[in-house]
């Protein structure tokens, strides 16, 4: 409708036919001028929301032409290899890639999953074969935070032009939680799709939250001989000297290997929790979660360690040199979004409190404000970032020694 019809309807709906207007009083002419000079400002008013609608801002346009460039890219690759967590399964794993293909009209598309477990050993293979000038084998890899940073200077990973902006066209919500998501040192380098808080998960049945360690210190008390498990790493024990002095650290460590029951990882860990073979174990706290999905009753508690809480972030990055680089930063961008968060947390119970979506999520942050817990990350400051990087100098490596020698022997 023109501008000048939309005018003469509003004239007749004002009762101003051109019969009407022919003999008006100076009155009635007087009011017309004003009803006719307020439709043109309305006029005025409407066409400028048009415009406003129609001329999208220019940050605007710009993302949508590089999401829109990135995914015509991706389609014309027609192809995707990338890693996953194990726990999400090859059940999981589809629905994942289900999911990505539709989000991005990418049906035809090929995608091959690899169940791994994103470690510090993965990375430095990663490393020497980028060194070596191997074409990677997968585009999109899951590691944990940690070898992330050890990817970046290797210079093994993609830095991802824009990713803020086409992050905010993918999924608004990941956007405003993107300095989390992707702070530095791993801004556009690295992609956090999960988040580990590690806590204390106990067996009600076998021991009270009021008698649990209530520190890490406390962890390897005598009282506490033979009642709770380790795990064959020392992901956590490398935590505590942001906390504690190198020495008394390592003889708290020490504490822990004397005292412990069995050496498991998490998952069997949880399995003698349950049982009541152990009486309490650090794990990561999604398995409390994960346990009472299966079973409301199941015989597990969350707690926290008062002193230290460790997280850490398991992030999607771009290998150098890669096959198919569009469709993996697609993926990898993707994969902070809720739909993403919420398959991962269905079938991996893998939370993302960063960005709060999914009930694993938020059950967690409750619990985590419930306890009054503030969780530790090695890349919150730059003196936390010093010490993880002090892991990787001659000291540092034979200190991780030492710390995993008194873990698995006590001494």
């Amino acid at each position: 409708m023109t501008s000048l019809i939309r005018a003469r309807l509003a004239m007749a709906y004002l009762g101003f036919g051109p019969q009407v207007l022919l003999g008006t009083s100076r009155r009635r002419a007087r009011f017309l001028r004003i009803a006719l000079l307020t439709f043109v400002v309305f006029l005025a008013g409407s066409a400028v929301t048009a415009i406003a609608q129609v001329k999208q801002p220019p940050e605007s346009m710009a993302a949508k032409n590089q999401l829109k460039q990135l995914i015509d890219g991706a389609r014309r690759e027609g192809q995707l290899n990338i890693s996953m967590v194990e726990s999400q399964g090859a059940k999981g794993a589809q629905a994942l890639t289900d999911a990505f293909k539709r989000r991005f009209g990418l049906e035809k598309m090929t995608i091959r999953v690899d169940l791994s477990r994103g470690s510090a050993g993965d990375a430095h293979k990663t490393i020497a074969e980028y060194e070596a000038g191997i074409t990677p084998s997968f585009d999109a890899r899951y590691f944990v935070d940690e070898a992330v940073l050890l990817l970046k200077e290797a210079r093994a990973i993609k830095q991802v032009d824009h990713w803020e902006t086409v992050l905010r066209e993918i999924n608004p919500k990941a956007y405003e939680a993107r300095n989390k998501l992707s702070p530095p040192p791993f801004d556009g380098f690295g992609f956090t799709f999960a988040t580990r808080t590690d806590a204390l998960l106990y067996n009600p049945k076998r021991i009270a939250e009021k008698d649990l360690p209530r520190t890490r210190l406390e962890y390897g008390l005598p009282k506490y001989k033979g009642m709770y498990s380790l795990p064959p790493w020392i992901t956590t024990a490398m935590f505590g000297i942001l906390k504690y002095d190198k020495g008394e650290w390592l003889e708290t460590v020490k504490s822990w290997g004397r005292n412990k029951g069995h050496m498991l990882a998490f998952s069997a860990g949880i399995e003698r929790l349950l049982l009541g073979e152990v009486s309490f174990l650090y794990a990561n706290a999604y398995y409390y979660f994960e346990q009472k999905a299966l079973d409301p009753n199941a015989p597990i508690g969350l707690a926290f360690f008062q002193d230290l809480t460790n997280l850490h972030r398991a992030m999607n990055v771009v290998l150098e040199g890669t096959r198919h680089p569009n469709a993996a930063q697609l993926f990898a961008l993707w994969s902070m979004s809720e739909e993403a968060s919420l398959l991962f947390q269905e079938y991996a119970s893998h939370p993302n409190t960063y960005l709060g979506t999914g009930s694993i999520s938020s059950g967690e942050l409750a619990e985590l404000k419930k306890h009054r817990i503030d969780q530790v990350t090695w890349f919150d400051s730059p003196k936390t970032l010093s010490s993880f990087l002090w892991y990787e100098t001659p000291e540092g490596k034979s200190y991780a020694q030492a710390l995993d020698r008194a873990q698995r022997e006590g001494k």
